[in-house]
């Protein structure tokens, strides 16, 4: 069917997010795998670190076997240890670079074909921008090139730089497109990883963080977020969508994968990659807001003008 959404997309949803407490590497994490690809809606699953290699080995066998794909995430290996690829300090820095070289194997091991990545801290304001951008650039040129022997592509995904959310370097699209043009000009394997749910809070419109991404788009991240003080979700917190006093709905979904269509990253013949990255929050039902999420998917891709009518 032509409007069949799986036709022009494939489907993912960040295991540990919507299994918060597999954050950490731990965690009922073949269980939750398990609960995933047995809705048969998603066509890829994204994994971050693992760390009992035991236990790695059972979501990689369970998604083999359901013909599912796994995407790696690496950002927590940085963001939950306060390592960055462009700290000023070498010893630090190199910390770092090892931990994501770890990170790039494990992708490996899953057979992953990409591998995500983030920056840095952005606060304080007296840092040195320019600096930073080339020591981030280095270290992910190295990484680039440790991974490419493995047909990994390093994918960052932007964040915003306020204190109150993530706070990282990268930062507004239009700074995430000129790093990657830097990398790639050494090394191919790298691109942006954008994610709606960071719109509403570096800000920027979907249609601008998509067209501002194109052409180093690897794969998305579709979620909601808010930019309220006065909402439980203020900042990068990931709620379902629908949730009180947030800013990415049917409308703003809409724009962002009619964004994606027609910049050619949606497309019939090499369909790209969008991964769901929603959190519950306590009392809420990982298993209801995988069913809400994959209801408004589908309400905002009947609403995509596609090519040819």
């Amino acid at each position: 069917m032509r409007r069949d959404l799986h036709s022009w997309m494939r489907v993912g949803i960040v295991q540990f997010m919507i299994y918060p407490d597999c954050i950490s590497g731990g965690g009922p994490i073949p269980e939750t795998t398990s609960t995933i690809i047995d809705r048969n809606f998603f066509d890829f699953v994204e994994l971050g670190p693992i760390n009992d290699p035991g236990m790695r080995r059972e979501p990689i066998a369970l998604c083999s076997q359901a013909r599912v794909e796994i995407a790696y995430d690496g950002q927590p290996l940085t963001l939950l240890t306060g390592l960055d690829l462009e700290a000023p300090d070498p010893a630090a820095r190199q910390q770092a670079i090892d931990a994501m070289k770890r990170g790039i194997e494990e992708a490996a091991e899953m057979a992953s074909k990409t591998c995500g990545v983030m920056s840095g801290k952005y606060w304080p304001r007296d840092l040195d921008v320019t600096a930073a951008l080339d020591r981030l650039t280095l270290s992910l040129v190295e990484l680039c090139r440790y991974a490419a022997p493995m047909g990994i592509t390093l994918c960052l995904e932007n964040f915003d730089q306020h204190p109150y959310s993530k706070d990282c370097l990268v930062g507004p699209t239009p700074m995430a497109a000129s790093l990657a043009e830097a990398v790639k000009a050494e090394t191919p394997n790298f691109g942006l990883l954008p994610d709606l749910s960071h719109t509403p809070i570096i800000p920027e419109t979907p249609r601008f963080m998509v067209e501002g991404a194109f052409p180093h788009i690897v794969r998305t991240q579709i979620g909601n977020g808010s930019n309220d003080p006065y909402s439980p979700y203020y900042g990068d917190d990931h709620p379902f969508f629908g949730a009180a006093l947030t800013q990415v709905g049917i409308p703003q979904l809409t724009e962002f994968l009619q964004a994606l269509v027609n910049v050619g990253f949606l497309n019939r013949e090499n369909p790209g990659l969008v991964g769901f990255e929603i959190k519950p929050k306590s009392g809420e039902d990982p298993v209801a807001i995988m069913a809400g999420s994959e209801r408004a998917l589908q309400e905002a891709w009947g609403k995509v003008v596609l090519p040819g009518g």
